[in-house]
């Protein structure tokens, strides 16, 4: 019995003494998770492995062992290990890992060696996508595409040399077209890689060539668009057309996954002549003709209310004639007026409304009155003046978001007074009169002046002229030997300015130069001999001017010694005026008041005045009239 305690005490002791080791490497039990944070913000990495003996813990950053520092700190436990970034700035930004070690195993996270470039390859084509991985075993790799993971089978094939990884399409169509990505996972670690394959179609025509008909001598320009992924455009121009060119024209275009073509036809015509009328055919400084090959437009610089109206544009050639027609509205807010804003919404209640002028909210108030009824919203401004002026807008707003839209106010205030007008010529029953532009327009175009005098003696300015275009006017229907005092007002959009200065009284008298036969292409002109002053009288000169210049042209070019004249080579149907002065040993003297004004006409024409004004501007095409 003793012999037998012996032993089992020995046993006891021999197995109490053996210690049994595993191989266990480290495996992750819970790893680091990508980050978002702001600047400024702290941010803190934590993972935790499966249970293995003598770990050690290894931190980089995009490769780069980390070491701690102020801004960094690492704490590492038995199975746990974290990292703190105390106060990251943007370089902080990147790819950080966690290795674990020790001396039974050594596991590394998956890293991309090689990445996929960027694709542009055509349809119909193939495709090979294909990265080199590194890392510990077993290690899985998925393709995705758009965020859809890719299995092997159709179109695609999927296939791994030794760590090099493959996809691959074999015929490219439109849908391939996209952002494809490789991520590769093991125990320890995720890494992914993507890259983006743009598909090129074959070209084809969004826009084709158009059959035209175009005027001969005229400019030509062909254009055909191709699809919106190339944002192409092909054209062909000539510059002057002839009858040759009518034909068959044709635009091909192709690329490596195939070719597209148009078509169309060109006719070229006789010459094209265009008009454009509102009652009667316009022209004028005032207002612009454009023509190119198919189309006409008219430009009115400055709109005024009386431009409303009915517009025409006429077109014919050799062929026949075609007319079109569009309506102007002119408005315009003028001082102390009420303006009114108005827009429609729609969405879900309850919905909000707020108003801005020139970025700064508008609240009620005796001078803005808001309303948003029946989803109208509506902004009323009460006595505008130029302070109002500015962009307005208009915001709605709910629970799912905001809308807005703006307008735009100009206020227009009626212009200064023009300057006292300065009395140039006078004659027996006209005056020619001369002025110099307000010194303030008022924030708007000036549209014309208007005349008003005074007979002395009374008190009562009676209107003479209206909408005079310049700062110069002759002035007829006043009686002889009458005294008269004259002043001007200047007109826009917003009104009449008060009237300028009056001139100096003025008495009108005997004009020197009369007018005597007249036509087609002359004029007889006759005149008194002035008063010498003392020197002999050495001849006259005598000057024209049509009535829309401003300047005089000299008629004879050396000295006339006679008391008449007649001058030609007018144009038949301009209206002209003249003046003559007389010239003595002193020097030239002063010019006499301007003739009436007078047409170049045979006196067997009959011919009805031009008016001359229009200020808007239009695109007219045929069957078709666009107001602009």
């Amino acid at each position: 019995t003793t012999s037998t305690r012996i032993i089992a005490s020995v046993l006891i002791v021999l197995f109490s003494s053996l210690s049994l080791h595993i191989i266990v490497p480290p495996v992750f039990r819970y790893k680091i998770h990508p980050l978002e944070i702001n600047v400024g913000s702290q941010a803190k990495f934590e993972c935790e492995l499966e249970d293995a003996p003598n770990v050690q813990f290894k931190w980089f950053k995009s490769g780069t062992p980390i070491k701690e520092s102020p801004n960094c700190r690492i704490i590492s436990r038995q199975l746990t290990s974290s990292l703190e970034l105390l106060s990251p700035t943007k370089a902080d930004s990147g790819e950080y890992t966690c290795k674990a070690t020790n001396q039974n195993g050594k596991l590394f996270p998956p890293a991309f060696i090689t990445k996929p470039d960027p694709l542009t390859l055509y349809v119909g084509k193939k495709a090979n996508i294909q990265c080199v991985v590194t890392g510990s075993s077993p290690m899985t790799i998925v393709w995705h595409k758009d965020n859809n993971a890719i299995s092997s089978g159709g179109n695609y094939k999927i296939s791994s040399e030794k760590n090099k990884y493959i996809l691959e399409i074999s015929k490219l169509e439109l849908t391939d077209q996209g952002v494809y990505l490789c991520k590769a996972c093991n125990s320890v670690g995720t890494a992914v890689c993507s890259t983006e394959m743009k598909v090129i179609n074959k070209p084809y025509f969004v826009k084709t060539l158009e059959s035209v008909s175009v005027a001969v001598g005229n400019p030509l320009h062909l254009e055909c668009q191709l699809d919106e992924d190339t944002g192409n455009s092909a054209f062909l121009e000539i510059s002057r057309l002839d009858s040759a060119d009518s034909g068959g024209y044709t635009c091909i275009a192709s690329n490596k996954a195939g070719k597209d073509q148009c078509s169309g036809a060109l006719l070229v015509k006789g010459l094209l002549a265009v008009f454009w009328y509102k009652k009667e055919i316009l022209s004028g400084s005032d207002c612009s003709v454009i023509k190119d090959y198919n189309s006409t437009s008219l430009e009115l610089f400055f709109a005024k209310t009386s431009d409303c109206g009915n517009y025409v544009c006429e077109i014919n050639n050799d062929v026949g004639s075609d007319v079109c027609q569009a309506t102007l509205f002119v408005k315009v807010v003028k001082l102390r007026e009420n303006k009114h804003f108005e827009c429609h919404v729609g969405g879900t209640p309850e919905i909000q409304m707020r108003w801005f002028r020139d970025g700064k909210e508008i609240s009620r108030s005796d001078k803005y009155k808001m309303f948003f009824v029946k989803s109208v919203a509506s902004l009323e401004i009460i006595g505008a003046d130029a302070r109002d002026s500015g962009v307005y807008f208009c915001e709605a707003r709910n629970e799912a978001g905001s809308e807005s839209c703006s307008m735009e106010l100009a206020v227009k205030d009626p212009p200064w007074a023009p300057g006292k007008p300065f009395i140039r010529e006078i004659a027996k029953t006209s005056a020619f009169l001369q002025w110099t532009r307000p010194e303030h327009d008022g924030g708007a175009k000036i549209e014309g002046y208007i005349i008003e005098f005074l007979k002395t003696g009374t008190e009562a300015w009676i209107r003479a002229a209206e909408d005079v275009p310049q700062t110069e006017h002759f002035l007829k229907g006043l009686m002889e030997k009458q005294e008269y005092s004259f002043r001007v007002k200047a007109v826009n959009c917003a009104g009449e300015s008060e009237p300028s200065d009056p001139s100096d009284p003025v008495v009108c008298k005997e004009r020197l130069c009369k007018i005597g036969e007249v036509t087609a292409n002359s004029v007889f002109i006759s005149w008194h001999e002035p008063k010498d002053n003392g020197s002999p009288i050495l001849g006259y000169w005598i000057e024209r001017k049509e009535m829309n210049s401003k300047h005089w042209t000299r008629v004879n070019r050396f000295l006339l010694n006679s008391l008449s004249v007649k001058i030609e080579g007018l144009m038949e149907g301009l209206v002209y005026i003249f003046r003559v002065c007389a010239e003595n040993l002193a020097g030239p003297g002063p010019f006499s008041v301007p003739t009436d004004p007078q047409i170049a006409m045979d006196p067997i024409c009959i011919y009805q005045s031009i008016n001359q004004t229009i200020k808007c501007m239009y695109k007219a095409l045929f069957k078709s009239a666009v107001v602009t």
